[in-house]
């Protein structure tokens, strides 16, 4: 479980320092496209264009780090009522939802920039083909989906460990007091009889 956890763990890091980066190359772009045409009165489409790419990519990218981190917006208004294995089992349900969604996606967006690959469409500024800035969404989905199968696999073996942590626990209780028979006693008994 720890090297699972650790591996997972050093993906994310990984993919959020790659974010990173792009998110400074964003903002490297921005802020040359606005010195450029604020200074020099000169404007590149394809610098903007670039940048616009650069900040989407950041986004998709950084999908399955965040559900890894729990990072996404949740409705929890059920979950906060819920308790116990009730709760863990409606997380679970809500994971393997999510996991449909993320790899319906996926697949979808393998079909989308395959196409765009074939018919050779050119971007707004006619610098590079369209599938080349599009192949963020593959591959940011690609992570969303085995981060959305590694949460499953985290919560079943949590929701595992914690059912045999709570057993243990209990027999180990039993087994002390069995062991120095000891019995259950009730405050309020033991003042009445004083």
């Amino acid at each position: 479980m720890k090297k699972f956890l650790r591996f997972f763990n050093g993906l994310s890091n990984f993919l959020l320092t790659i974010g990173c980066v792009l998110l400074i190359a964003c903002a490297a772009f921005v802020n040359a496209t606005v010195f450029l045409r604020y200074i020099f009165h000169v404007s590149f489409q394809w610098a903007e264009e670039i940048s616009r790419y650069l900040h989407i990519g950041v986004v998709i990218l950084l999908c399955g780090p965040l559900l890894w981190m729990g990072g996404h917006i949740n409705m929890d208004l059920l979950l906060l009522k819920l308790k116990g294995r009730t709760r863990k089992v409606v997380r679970i349900i809500g994971e393997i939802a999510t996991l449909g969604l993320v790899s319906f996606t996926f697949y979808n967006s393998i079909i989308y920039v395959s196409s765009l690959y074939e018919t050779h469409i050119l971007t707004f500024s006619s610098k590079f083909e369209q599938w080349m800035p599009t192949m963020i969404i593959p591959v940011g989905f690609f992570f969303a989906t085995v981060f959305c199968i590694a949460l499953i696999i985290r919560e079943i073996l949590q929701f595992k460990q914690e059912d045999s942590a709570d057993e243990s626990l209990t027999a180990e209780i039993e087994d002390i007091l069995e062991s120095n028979e000891l019995q259950h006693i009730d405050i309020g008994d033991s003042e009445e009889g004083k």
